[in-house]
């Protein structure tokens, strides 16, 4: 008898932490939801890069419209990307990826050729991410057109009465100052809705300008404007309302003929939404990561082509491969025993939008082939900032145990 309650005891355990870890991850389902908002409205294209073997685990429809190609190309071969390069600017993009295996973060420009035939200048900022089991690591980027600021700069160096003309009308805000760096000559009507002061308060005092930078960043943003050469800096700047914002801000001298500077040039844009974005990217990959890693049970993401888009350790594991052999490739090619059993129910997910909670599967696993297992297999639809569900996400835990404590139970029962 007192076996008995103890293996009642136990199953109700199991039971419990089963519920737990639903919970847990239902949780981190609503996170996903909201970070797949954001990234599915900016405009500027953001990726995940598995890097053994290169491979594009997510972009999001940025990408669609800027490179005017669609997203499902990248997933199916990443040299995809490679090829839009124009020749003589893919020396710069090999060499950048280089140093993001050494740097922390980085950036850089160049040139894509669209399918109609146009070309775009495109700005890129690159960091790596190390996954926690330090196994292997992912890059992370944003890339963004600035086809309108290469043209703007050109149009200086052109005519600069058209580039006035185009200074009026861009985004960015376009300043002129004094090679001392002590008086505004011309800012752009941008200005007023970028730093929510209006020009004429910074023509009576060129200071503002510089007053309205955050303290912890003044000293770099003047340190920056004082060599007066090339500089493409970021800072943040105090609103009136006391609110921050983030500035990225590039520019350049102009000399006289004699090489003496005469004035100032730059072209600052308001980039907050994308800090936020890179901030909220971070904060996803190290709570996926922290999850993925710490759950002492398999998790995997898997999209519409039931290829693996994310795995933790103990599922790899149980397939009898690394987590990198799985991200990019698709059930049947990882698990072509159990692959027609599992894709139907999770087409299921992706048709109904709803979960399928509990489902009890048996059977054997790569790395103990003769060796019968049950698992309690749960999925979740993942949706996207259009509520469309664009992946599933399954937890699978090993029950093994639990079914044999409840046939215990049961033989115990009937006697």
């Amino acid at each position: 008898m007192s076996n008995f309650r103890e293996t009642k005891i136990m199953i109700e355990t199991l039971k419990t932490k089963n519920a737990c870890l639903e919970s847990r991850v239902l949780d981190l389902l609503d996170e996903q939801e909201k970070f797949q908002e954001l990234v599915d409205t900016i405009d500027e294209v953001v990726f995940l890069l598995a890097l053994d073997p290169p491979r594009i685990v997510y972009v999001n429809p940025a990408f669609e419209k800027i490179w005017g190609l669609p997203r499902q190309a990248l997933y199916k071969r990443v040299d995809a990307w490679l090829d839009t390069i124009v020749p003589e600017d893919r020396p710069i993009a090999f060499d950048a990826f280089e140093r993001a295996n050494v740097d922390s973060s980085l950036s850089f420009e160049y040139r894509i050729k669209r399918p109609d035939g146009s070309v775009r200048w495109i700005h890129a900022r690159l960091w790596s991410v190390q996954c926690e089991s330090g196994d292997h690591r992912r890059m992370v980027g944003i890339a963004e057109d600035v086809t309108g600021k290469k043209e703007a700069e050109r149009s200086l160096m052109d005519s600069e009465e058209r580039f006035r003309e185009i200074a009026e009308t861009i985004t960015e805000v376009f300043w002129i100052y004094g090679p001392d760096l002590s008086k505004i000559h011309y800012i752009s009507p941008s200005y007023e809705e970028v730093w929510g002061r209006s020009r004429e308060e910074l023509y009576a005092n060129s200071t503002a300008f510089v007053e309205s930078i955050h303290p912890d960043d003044r000293e770099c943003a003047l340190a920056a404007l004082a060599h007066l050469d090339r500089f493409d800096h970021e800072y943040r700047i105090i609103m009136p309302d006391g609110s921050i914002r983030w500035i990225h801000d590039r520019g350049f001298p102009v000399k006289d003929a004699s090489g003496k500077v005469v004035r100032v040039i730059g072209l600052a844009r308001d980039v907050t939404r994308q800090k936020l974005a890179e901030a909220a990217i971070r904060e996803r990959e190290e709570r996926w990561n922290a999850f993925f890693s710490s759950s002492s049970v398999g998790m995997a993401i898997v999209d519409r082509e039931f290829r693996y888009v994310r795995i933790n350790e103990p599922l790899a594991r149980t397939n009898g491969l690394t987590i990198a052999q799985h991200e990019g490739r698709t059930l049947k090619e990882v698990v072509p025993d159990i692959a027609p059993t599992i894709e139907p129910v999770m087409q299921r997910v992706f048709d109904t939008g709803e979960p399928v909670m509990d489902l009890l599967l048996h059977g054997t696993t790569a790395r103990q082939p003769k060796t019968a297992h049950s698992w309690s297999v749960s999925y979740f639809p993942i949706r996207n900032a259009r509520a469309e569900i664009y992946a599933v996400g399954t937890v699978i835990v090993d029950v093994t145990h639990q079914c044999q404590l409840e046939s215990q139970l049961r033989q115990a029962q009937k006697m």
